[in-house]
C-alpha cells in the first residue's frame, strides 16, 4: 500500500507483482526496519551512481550548482520529458535534459521530507541529491511553468509560486557535503555546456549589437569633437554681442 501510495508522484513507476520471499529475500526484508526503508529500498530504486573518480572537483561549485531552468534555456539547453521507470534517471545529451515526470500535488513535500529524515541517517542521499537539482533549475514560477510545458512538472498542488516555493524549501535545515553527488557529472556536463554556449551568445551579441571599425569610432569622436568646438564659439561671440549691445550710448 505505501509503495502504491508513493506511485502516483511518478506516473510511469511500474511495481512487478510481489512474489513468495525466498531465504535471500527474507534477509533482505529482515534488514528494512521502517516503512520508509520499504519505500526507499523498493520505490526509488534508480541506476548506478554516477562516477565520482574525480576526487575533491566533485566538491567543486561546477559538480554541485546548475544554473535554474529559464536560464539554461535562454542559452539554448532544451528540456524534453523523459520515459522510464526510474524519476532519478535524469540524462544530458545534446544540448537537451531528459527528465521524467513528477507529480507535485498536496502530499509531495512531506513525501520528500520523511525520505530526506530516512536518508540524514546514513541510508544514502539520492532523494537529497534529486531535491538539490529540482532547487537549482526551479528558482521562480517561470521556472515551474517551463517544465510544466515540457511535461516534467504536474502541478497539482496550485499556483506556480506555490510548486516554487515548495522545492526551494526542501533542502532548508539539511546537510549537504557534496561528496559522491549523484548528479555531479550531469552538472558538470550541463555547466560546461552553458559556459560554451553564453560565451558563443556573448561574442554573438557583441558583433551584432557593440561590433564597430575603429576608424569609424575615431572619425565620429572628430565629428563630435568639432561640432562642440564650433557651437562653444558661437556662444561665446553671442554672449560677448548681447554685452556690447548693452553699453551705454548704444
Amino acid at each position: 500500500m505505501a509503495i502504491h501510495f508513493f506511485s502516483k508522484m511518478v506516473p510511469e513507476l511500474k511495481f512487478p507483482r510481489l512474489q513468495r520471499p525466498n531465504n535471500e529475500g527474507r534477509k533482505a526484508n529482515h534488514d528494512i526496519k521502517h516503512l520508509l526503508g520499504l519505500v526507499h529500498d523498493r520505490c526509488l530504486s534508480s541506476p548506478q551512481k554516477s562516477d565520482t573518480s574525480r576526487g575533491a572537483a566533485v566538491n567543486s561549485h561546477d559538480f554541485t550548482f546548475i544554473r535554474s531552468a529559464t536560464e539554461l534555456s535562454e542559452v539554448g539547453i532544451r528540456f524534453k520529458k523523459r520515459e522510464g521507470n526510474s524519476l532519478f534517471d535524469i540524462k544530458f545529451e545534446r544540448r537537451q535534459l531528459h527528465i521524467p515526470t513528477l507529480i507535485v500535488d498536496h502530499d509531495t513535500e512531506r513525501i520528500f521530507r520523511n525520505l530526506t529524515a530516512y536518508e540524514q541517517l546514513n541510508h544514502g542521499s539520492t532523494i537529497m541529491d534529486y531535491a538539490r537539482l529540482m532547487d537549482c533549475l526551479i528558482n521562480y514560477a517561470n521556472d515551474v511553468a517551463l517544465l510544466s510545458n515540457c511535461g516534467i512538472i504536474d502541478n497539482r498542488l496550485g499556483t506556480r509560486e506555490e510548486v516554487a516555493n515548495m522545492f526551494n524549501k526542501l533542502n532548508d535545515y539539511v546537510h549537504f557535503s557534496g561528496a559522491n553527488f549523484y548528479y555531479s557529472e550531469l552538472f558538470h556536463d550541463v555547466n560546461e555546456r552553458y559556459n560554451r554556449l553564453l560565451n558563443r551568445w556573448k561574442v554573438k551579441l557583441r558583433q551584432t549589437y557593440f561590433y564597430t571599425p575603429w576608424d569609424w569610432v575615431l572619425t565620429s569622436i572628430a565629428a563630435a569633437s568639432i561640432l562642440l568646438i564650433l557651437t562653444l564659439v558661437q556662444t561665446i561671440f553671442s554672449v560677448l554681442a548681447y554685452l556690447e549691445s548693452k553699453k551705454p550710448g548704444k
